[in-house]
């Protein structure tokens, strides 16, 4: 293919890899100038900035330890064909976000072809699974950081790493928030067709528990537009003092007063916001709950927790089996009416998520996504001479 100024791939999996990666996708244009051709395999929002749009990988909706076994087939597709690309097109850079099942593939093949690896959002290694980072330092030339801690982790084991700051911190501001006569409780089962399907249940009947507590409260439910049929009615809904709102709705959940939250981005999204929280999660089948706590080896499942390196806010995970599902419900009701009960807790936990909030914020005020393309531009500028 004809040579242009420069020509990128970005490569994510996921929404939130998605909506990132078209945030930086953006920001590189604009550094770049017209000549620059950005290359995509990714959902809509990065579909939006890239010149040649190679796979829609987002829609997959693949989570979990099993799902990405069913997707094999078109998995090892994706990668056959990237390959073919890198024989006949040269990159100047390949940037992963995230997936590391994917991406840590797509990155090898990058690297056969001397094309620089630069590692956006870095994939949760601290987690569960640390010997990936073996691999990482095998075909990445360098990790863009969003959390200062994982910086250090890289650095320690001799890979090229840069905390840039988390760019929620430019768009999502915590919220002077006073308590209304009217209690405000946000439900939030996931965005996924698996989450919703596990989770929703159980938020409804956690809802009717506090609900019987405290009939004047109001709970909203917010809603993902790509699992639409999983929803009742909203009639069926208001009926049980349960509004809707289409996500992610900043603004409203600025306004409540607590979330009942699945795990996930929409926790560090609530962070941004100083929302007090209760996160959950539950895995299915539930025999491979056991097999997962013994392989996770973070002491949290919430990102506030992670990042503060101490329960900020509670968290409750269980194999999804009948009895289980009737033990998370009893507990998700009681940690929420303890925080409903206590406005002093729910204004603590406000300030707490408040700080853990600037410990995200980029080095000496910058943008955090300007911060990225500067390291990525810099680390190409070092690869061509």
């Amino acid at each position: 293919m004809p040579r242009v100024g420069t020509r990128i791939l970005l490569s994510a999996g996921d929404p939130s890899g998605d909506l990132l990666g078209a945030k930086l996708a953006e920001t590189l244009k604009k550094k770049l100038g017209s000549t620059a051709e950005i290359w995509a395999i990714g959902g809509e929002n990065l579909k939006k900035h890239a010149d040649v749009f190679m796979e829609d990988l987002t829609s997959q909706g693949v989570l979990g330890w099993l799902e990405p076994i069913r997707k094999l087939p078109f998995f090892i597709k994706l990668l056959k064909k990237t390959e073919k690309i890198f024989k006949t097109t040269s990159f100047d850079c390949v940037i992963p976000i995230d997936y590391y099942g994917f991406n840590i593939r797509l990155a090898e093949r990058a690297k056969k072809h001397n094309i620089p690896v630069i590692y956006y959002i870095s994939p949760q290694i601290w987690a569960s699974r640390f010997n990936r980072i073996q691999k990482i330092k095998q075909f990445v030339d360098k990790v863009i950081c969003l959390f200062p801690f994982e910086e250090k982790i890289y650095r320690a084991k001799g890979i090229a790493a840069q905390f840039t700051g988390h760019p929620l911190t430019t768009t999502l501001l915590p919220q002077t928030h006073m308590r209304g006569k009217q209690l405000k409780i946000g439900l939030m089962p996931g965005s996924r067709k698996s989450e919703v399907l596990k989770h929703l249940p159980v938020l409804l009947e956690v809802w009717t528990k506090i609900n019987r507590q405290h009939p004047q409260a109001q709970a909203y439910l917010i809603k993902c537009r790509e699992v639409a049929s999983l929803y009742p009615s909203d009639d069926a809904l208001n009926a049980q003092n349960i509004a809707c709102s289409w996500g992610p709705n900043y603004q409203l959940r600025g306004e409540l007063d607590l979330a009942l939250c699945a795990s996930g981005l929409a926790t560090l999204e609530n962070t941004m916001l100083a929302l007090p929280m209760i996160v959950f999660y539950s895995v299915r089948p539930s025999w491979l709950y056991p097999i997962l706590k013994r392989i996770v080896k973070a002491p949290y499942i919430a990102m506030p927790n992670i990042l503060a390196g101490k329960r900020v806010v509670e968290e409750i995970h269980w194999g999804d089996s009948a009895s289980n599902r009737k033990g998370a419900i009893e507990l998700i009701a009681q940690h929420a009416l303890d925080l409903i009960d206590n406005p002093e807790k729910l204004k603590t936990t406000r300030q707490d998520l408040t700080q853990i909030r600037n410990q995200l914020l980029a080095p000496n005020g910058q943008d955090p996504t300007e911060l990225a393309c500067e390291a990525i531009l810099g680390l190409m500028h070092h690869s061509s001479l």
